[in-house]
């Protein structure tokens, strides 16, 4: 009896220990397409699996190496990949007598992947991001429209969502529950209402995303909850085509701003071991015309760490710039956000940066 109870006691820690460790550092890539075939000294499950994490692992240094970096990295075979495995996973299997199918998801172990490419000298991101859950809000002459048709937001949300490496989306349902919580979250900006969304769809992260429809302009915001959990964008323009039907133009908005949120994700990897600077610019204003313009276009910048506009007096608008890199590197990003960075002495010769905007197109592409 007593060795019976040894077994089982050794038993049961060997099942303990071949549990997936749900709570490791990892870095997860999944829906992996594998496929192999039987060979003379390899089976065709083992032969997918081993090309199957080859591939999970290209596909993680191409998602959260900086571009600038990624060529430093070379990926030899699946044997180089083997140390940073630390669980495999498949789902629909097809087993055949001579071939092999599934999709495969990887964990990665996150030390060991991080000590590597700190040790080659690259910029990477420190985490994959996490799944977003997409929170629809239209605005019109009707007012709010959240979950339904109506919402021409929810159709592009559901139809067009752009695919991408950063971002995994979430959407959500149209059910008694969701309207409920999202009418908390959105009018009430109900914190709890808000976790309640992201425990119900098994995500840490929201992305709201806001359409406002007045006349002809779209102005679109987004907002990430909690706050920086991942960045932000915000876009804004003018229809030119009345007949465009608002189904498209919120794919297009949907577009853009997953475009925005993932050059701030790889400016953040590229920049991530820079200090922060923080650059003193003043941005001079004749009219309150030209004063609008140019606050919308330092909130569509998505360059910096952040961009703080401290106030206008004197005809003179002051902003922070919190930029890892240098004055002269913060200058050429303006210059391809159609913005000059100039510079002059004070009386105490200290130089003074100023912000405007070129006299016309041709000015910028002969700078």
């Amino acid at each position: 009896m007593k060795k019976f109870f040894k077994q089982l006691f050794c038993l049961c820690i060997l099942m303990f220990l071949s549990l997936p460790v749900y709570g490791a550092d990892v870095f997860i890539i999944s829906d992996v397409p594998v496929s192999g075939e039987k060979t003379a000294s390899i089976s065709a499950k083992e032969n997918a699996m081993n090309v199957g994490k080859y591939q999970a692992f290209v596909d993680l240094m191409d998602t959260i190496v900086a571009p600038a970096d990624r060529n430093k990295i070379q990926v030899p075979d699946s044997f180089f990949v083997e140390p940073f495995v630390l669980d495999v996973s498949v789902s629909n299997e097809k087993v055949g007598a001579t071939k092999y199918y599934g999709a495969l998801t990887v964990r990665f172990k996150g030390p060991e992947v991080r000590q590597f490419l700190t040790s080659n000298n690259v910029q990477f991101l420190d985490r994959l991001p996490q799944p977003l859950l997409i929170v629809p809000v239209y605005q019109n002459e009707m007012g709010v429209q959240l979950l339904t048709d109506d919402n021409p937001l929810v159709v592009a949300v559901r139809e067009n969502l752009p695919a991408t490496r950063l971002f995994r989306f979430k959407t959500m349902l149209n059910d008694e529950q969701d309207k409920s919580l999202l009418l908390s979250a959105v009018n009430d900006k109900d914190n709890n209402a808000f976790k309640a969304l992201s425990e119900k769809y098994l995500t840490s992260q929201l992305l709201i995303v806001r359409v406002e429809k007045n006349a002809t302009h779209y102005a679109v915001s987004t907002q990430v909850w909690p706050k920086g959990a991942a960045p932000e964008a915000e876009i804004s323009f003018n229809l030119t085509d009345d007949r465009e039907s608002e189904k498209r133009i919120c794919t297009d908005l949907l577009k853009d701003i997953v475009r925005s949120m993932t050059k701030k994700w790889l400016y953040l990897a590229q920049n991530s071991a820079q200090p922060v600077m923080i650059y003193q610019v003043f941005a001079p204003v004749e009219k309150i015309s030209d004063l609008s313009r140019m606050k919308q276009k330092l909130n569509r910048l998505n360059f910096a760490e952040k961009i703080d506009i401290k106030g206008f007096s004197n005809k003179r608008l002051t902003v922070d710039f919190h930029y890892r890199g240098s004055i002269s590197e913060l200058g050429e990003k303006l210059r391809m956000n159609n913005l000059i960075l100039t510079s002059l002495p004070d009386e105490n010769g200290e130089l003074i940066y100023l912000l405007s905007e070129p006299a016309d197109s041709s000015d910028l592409s002969q700078s």
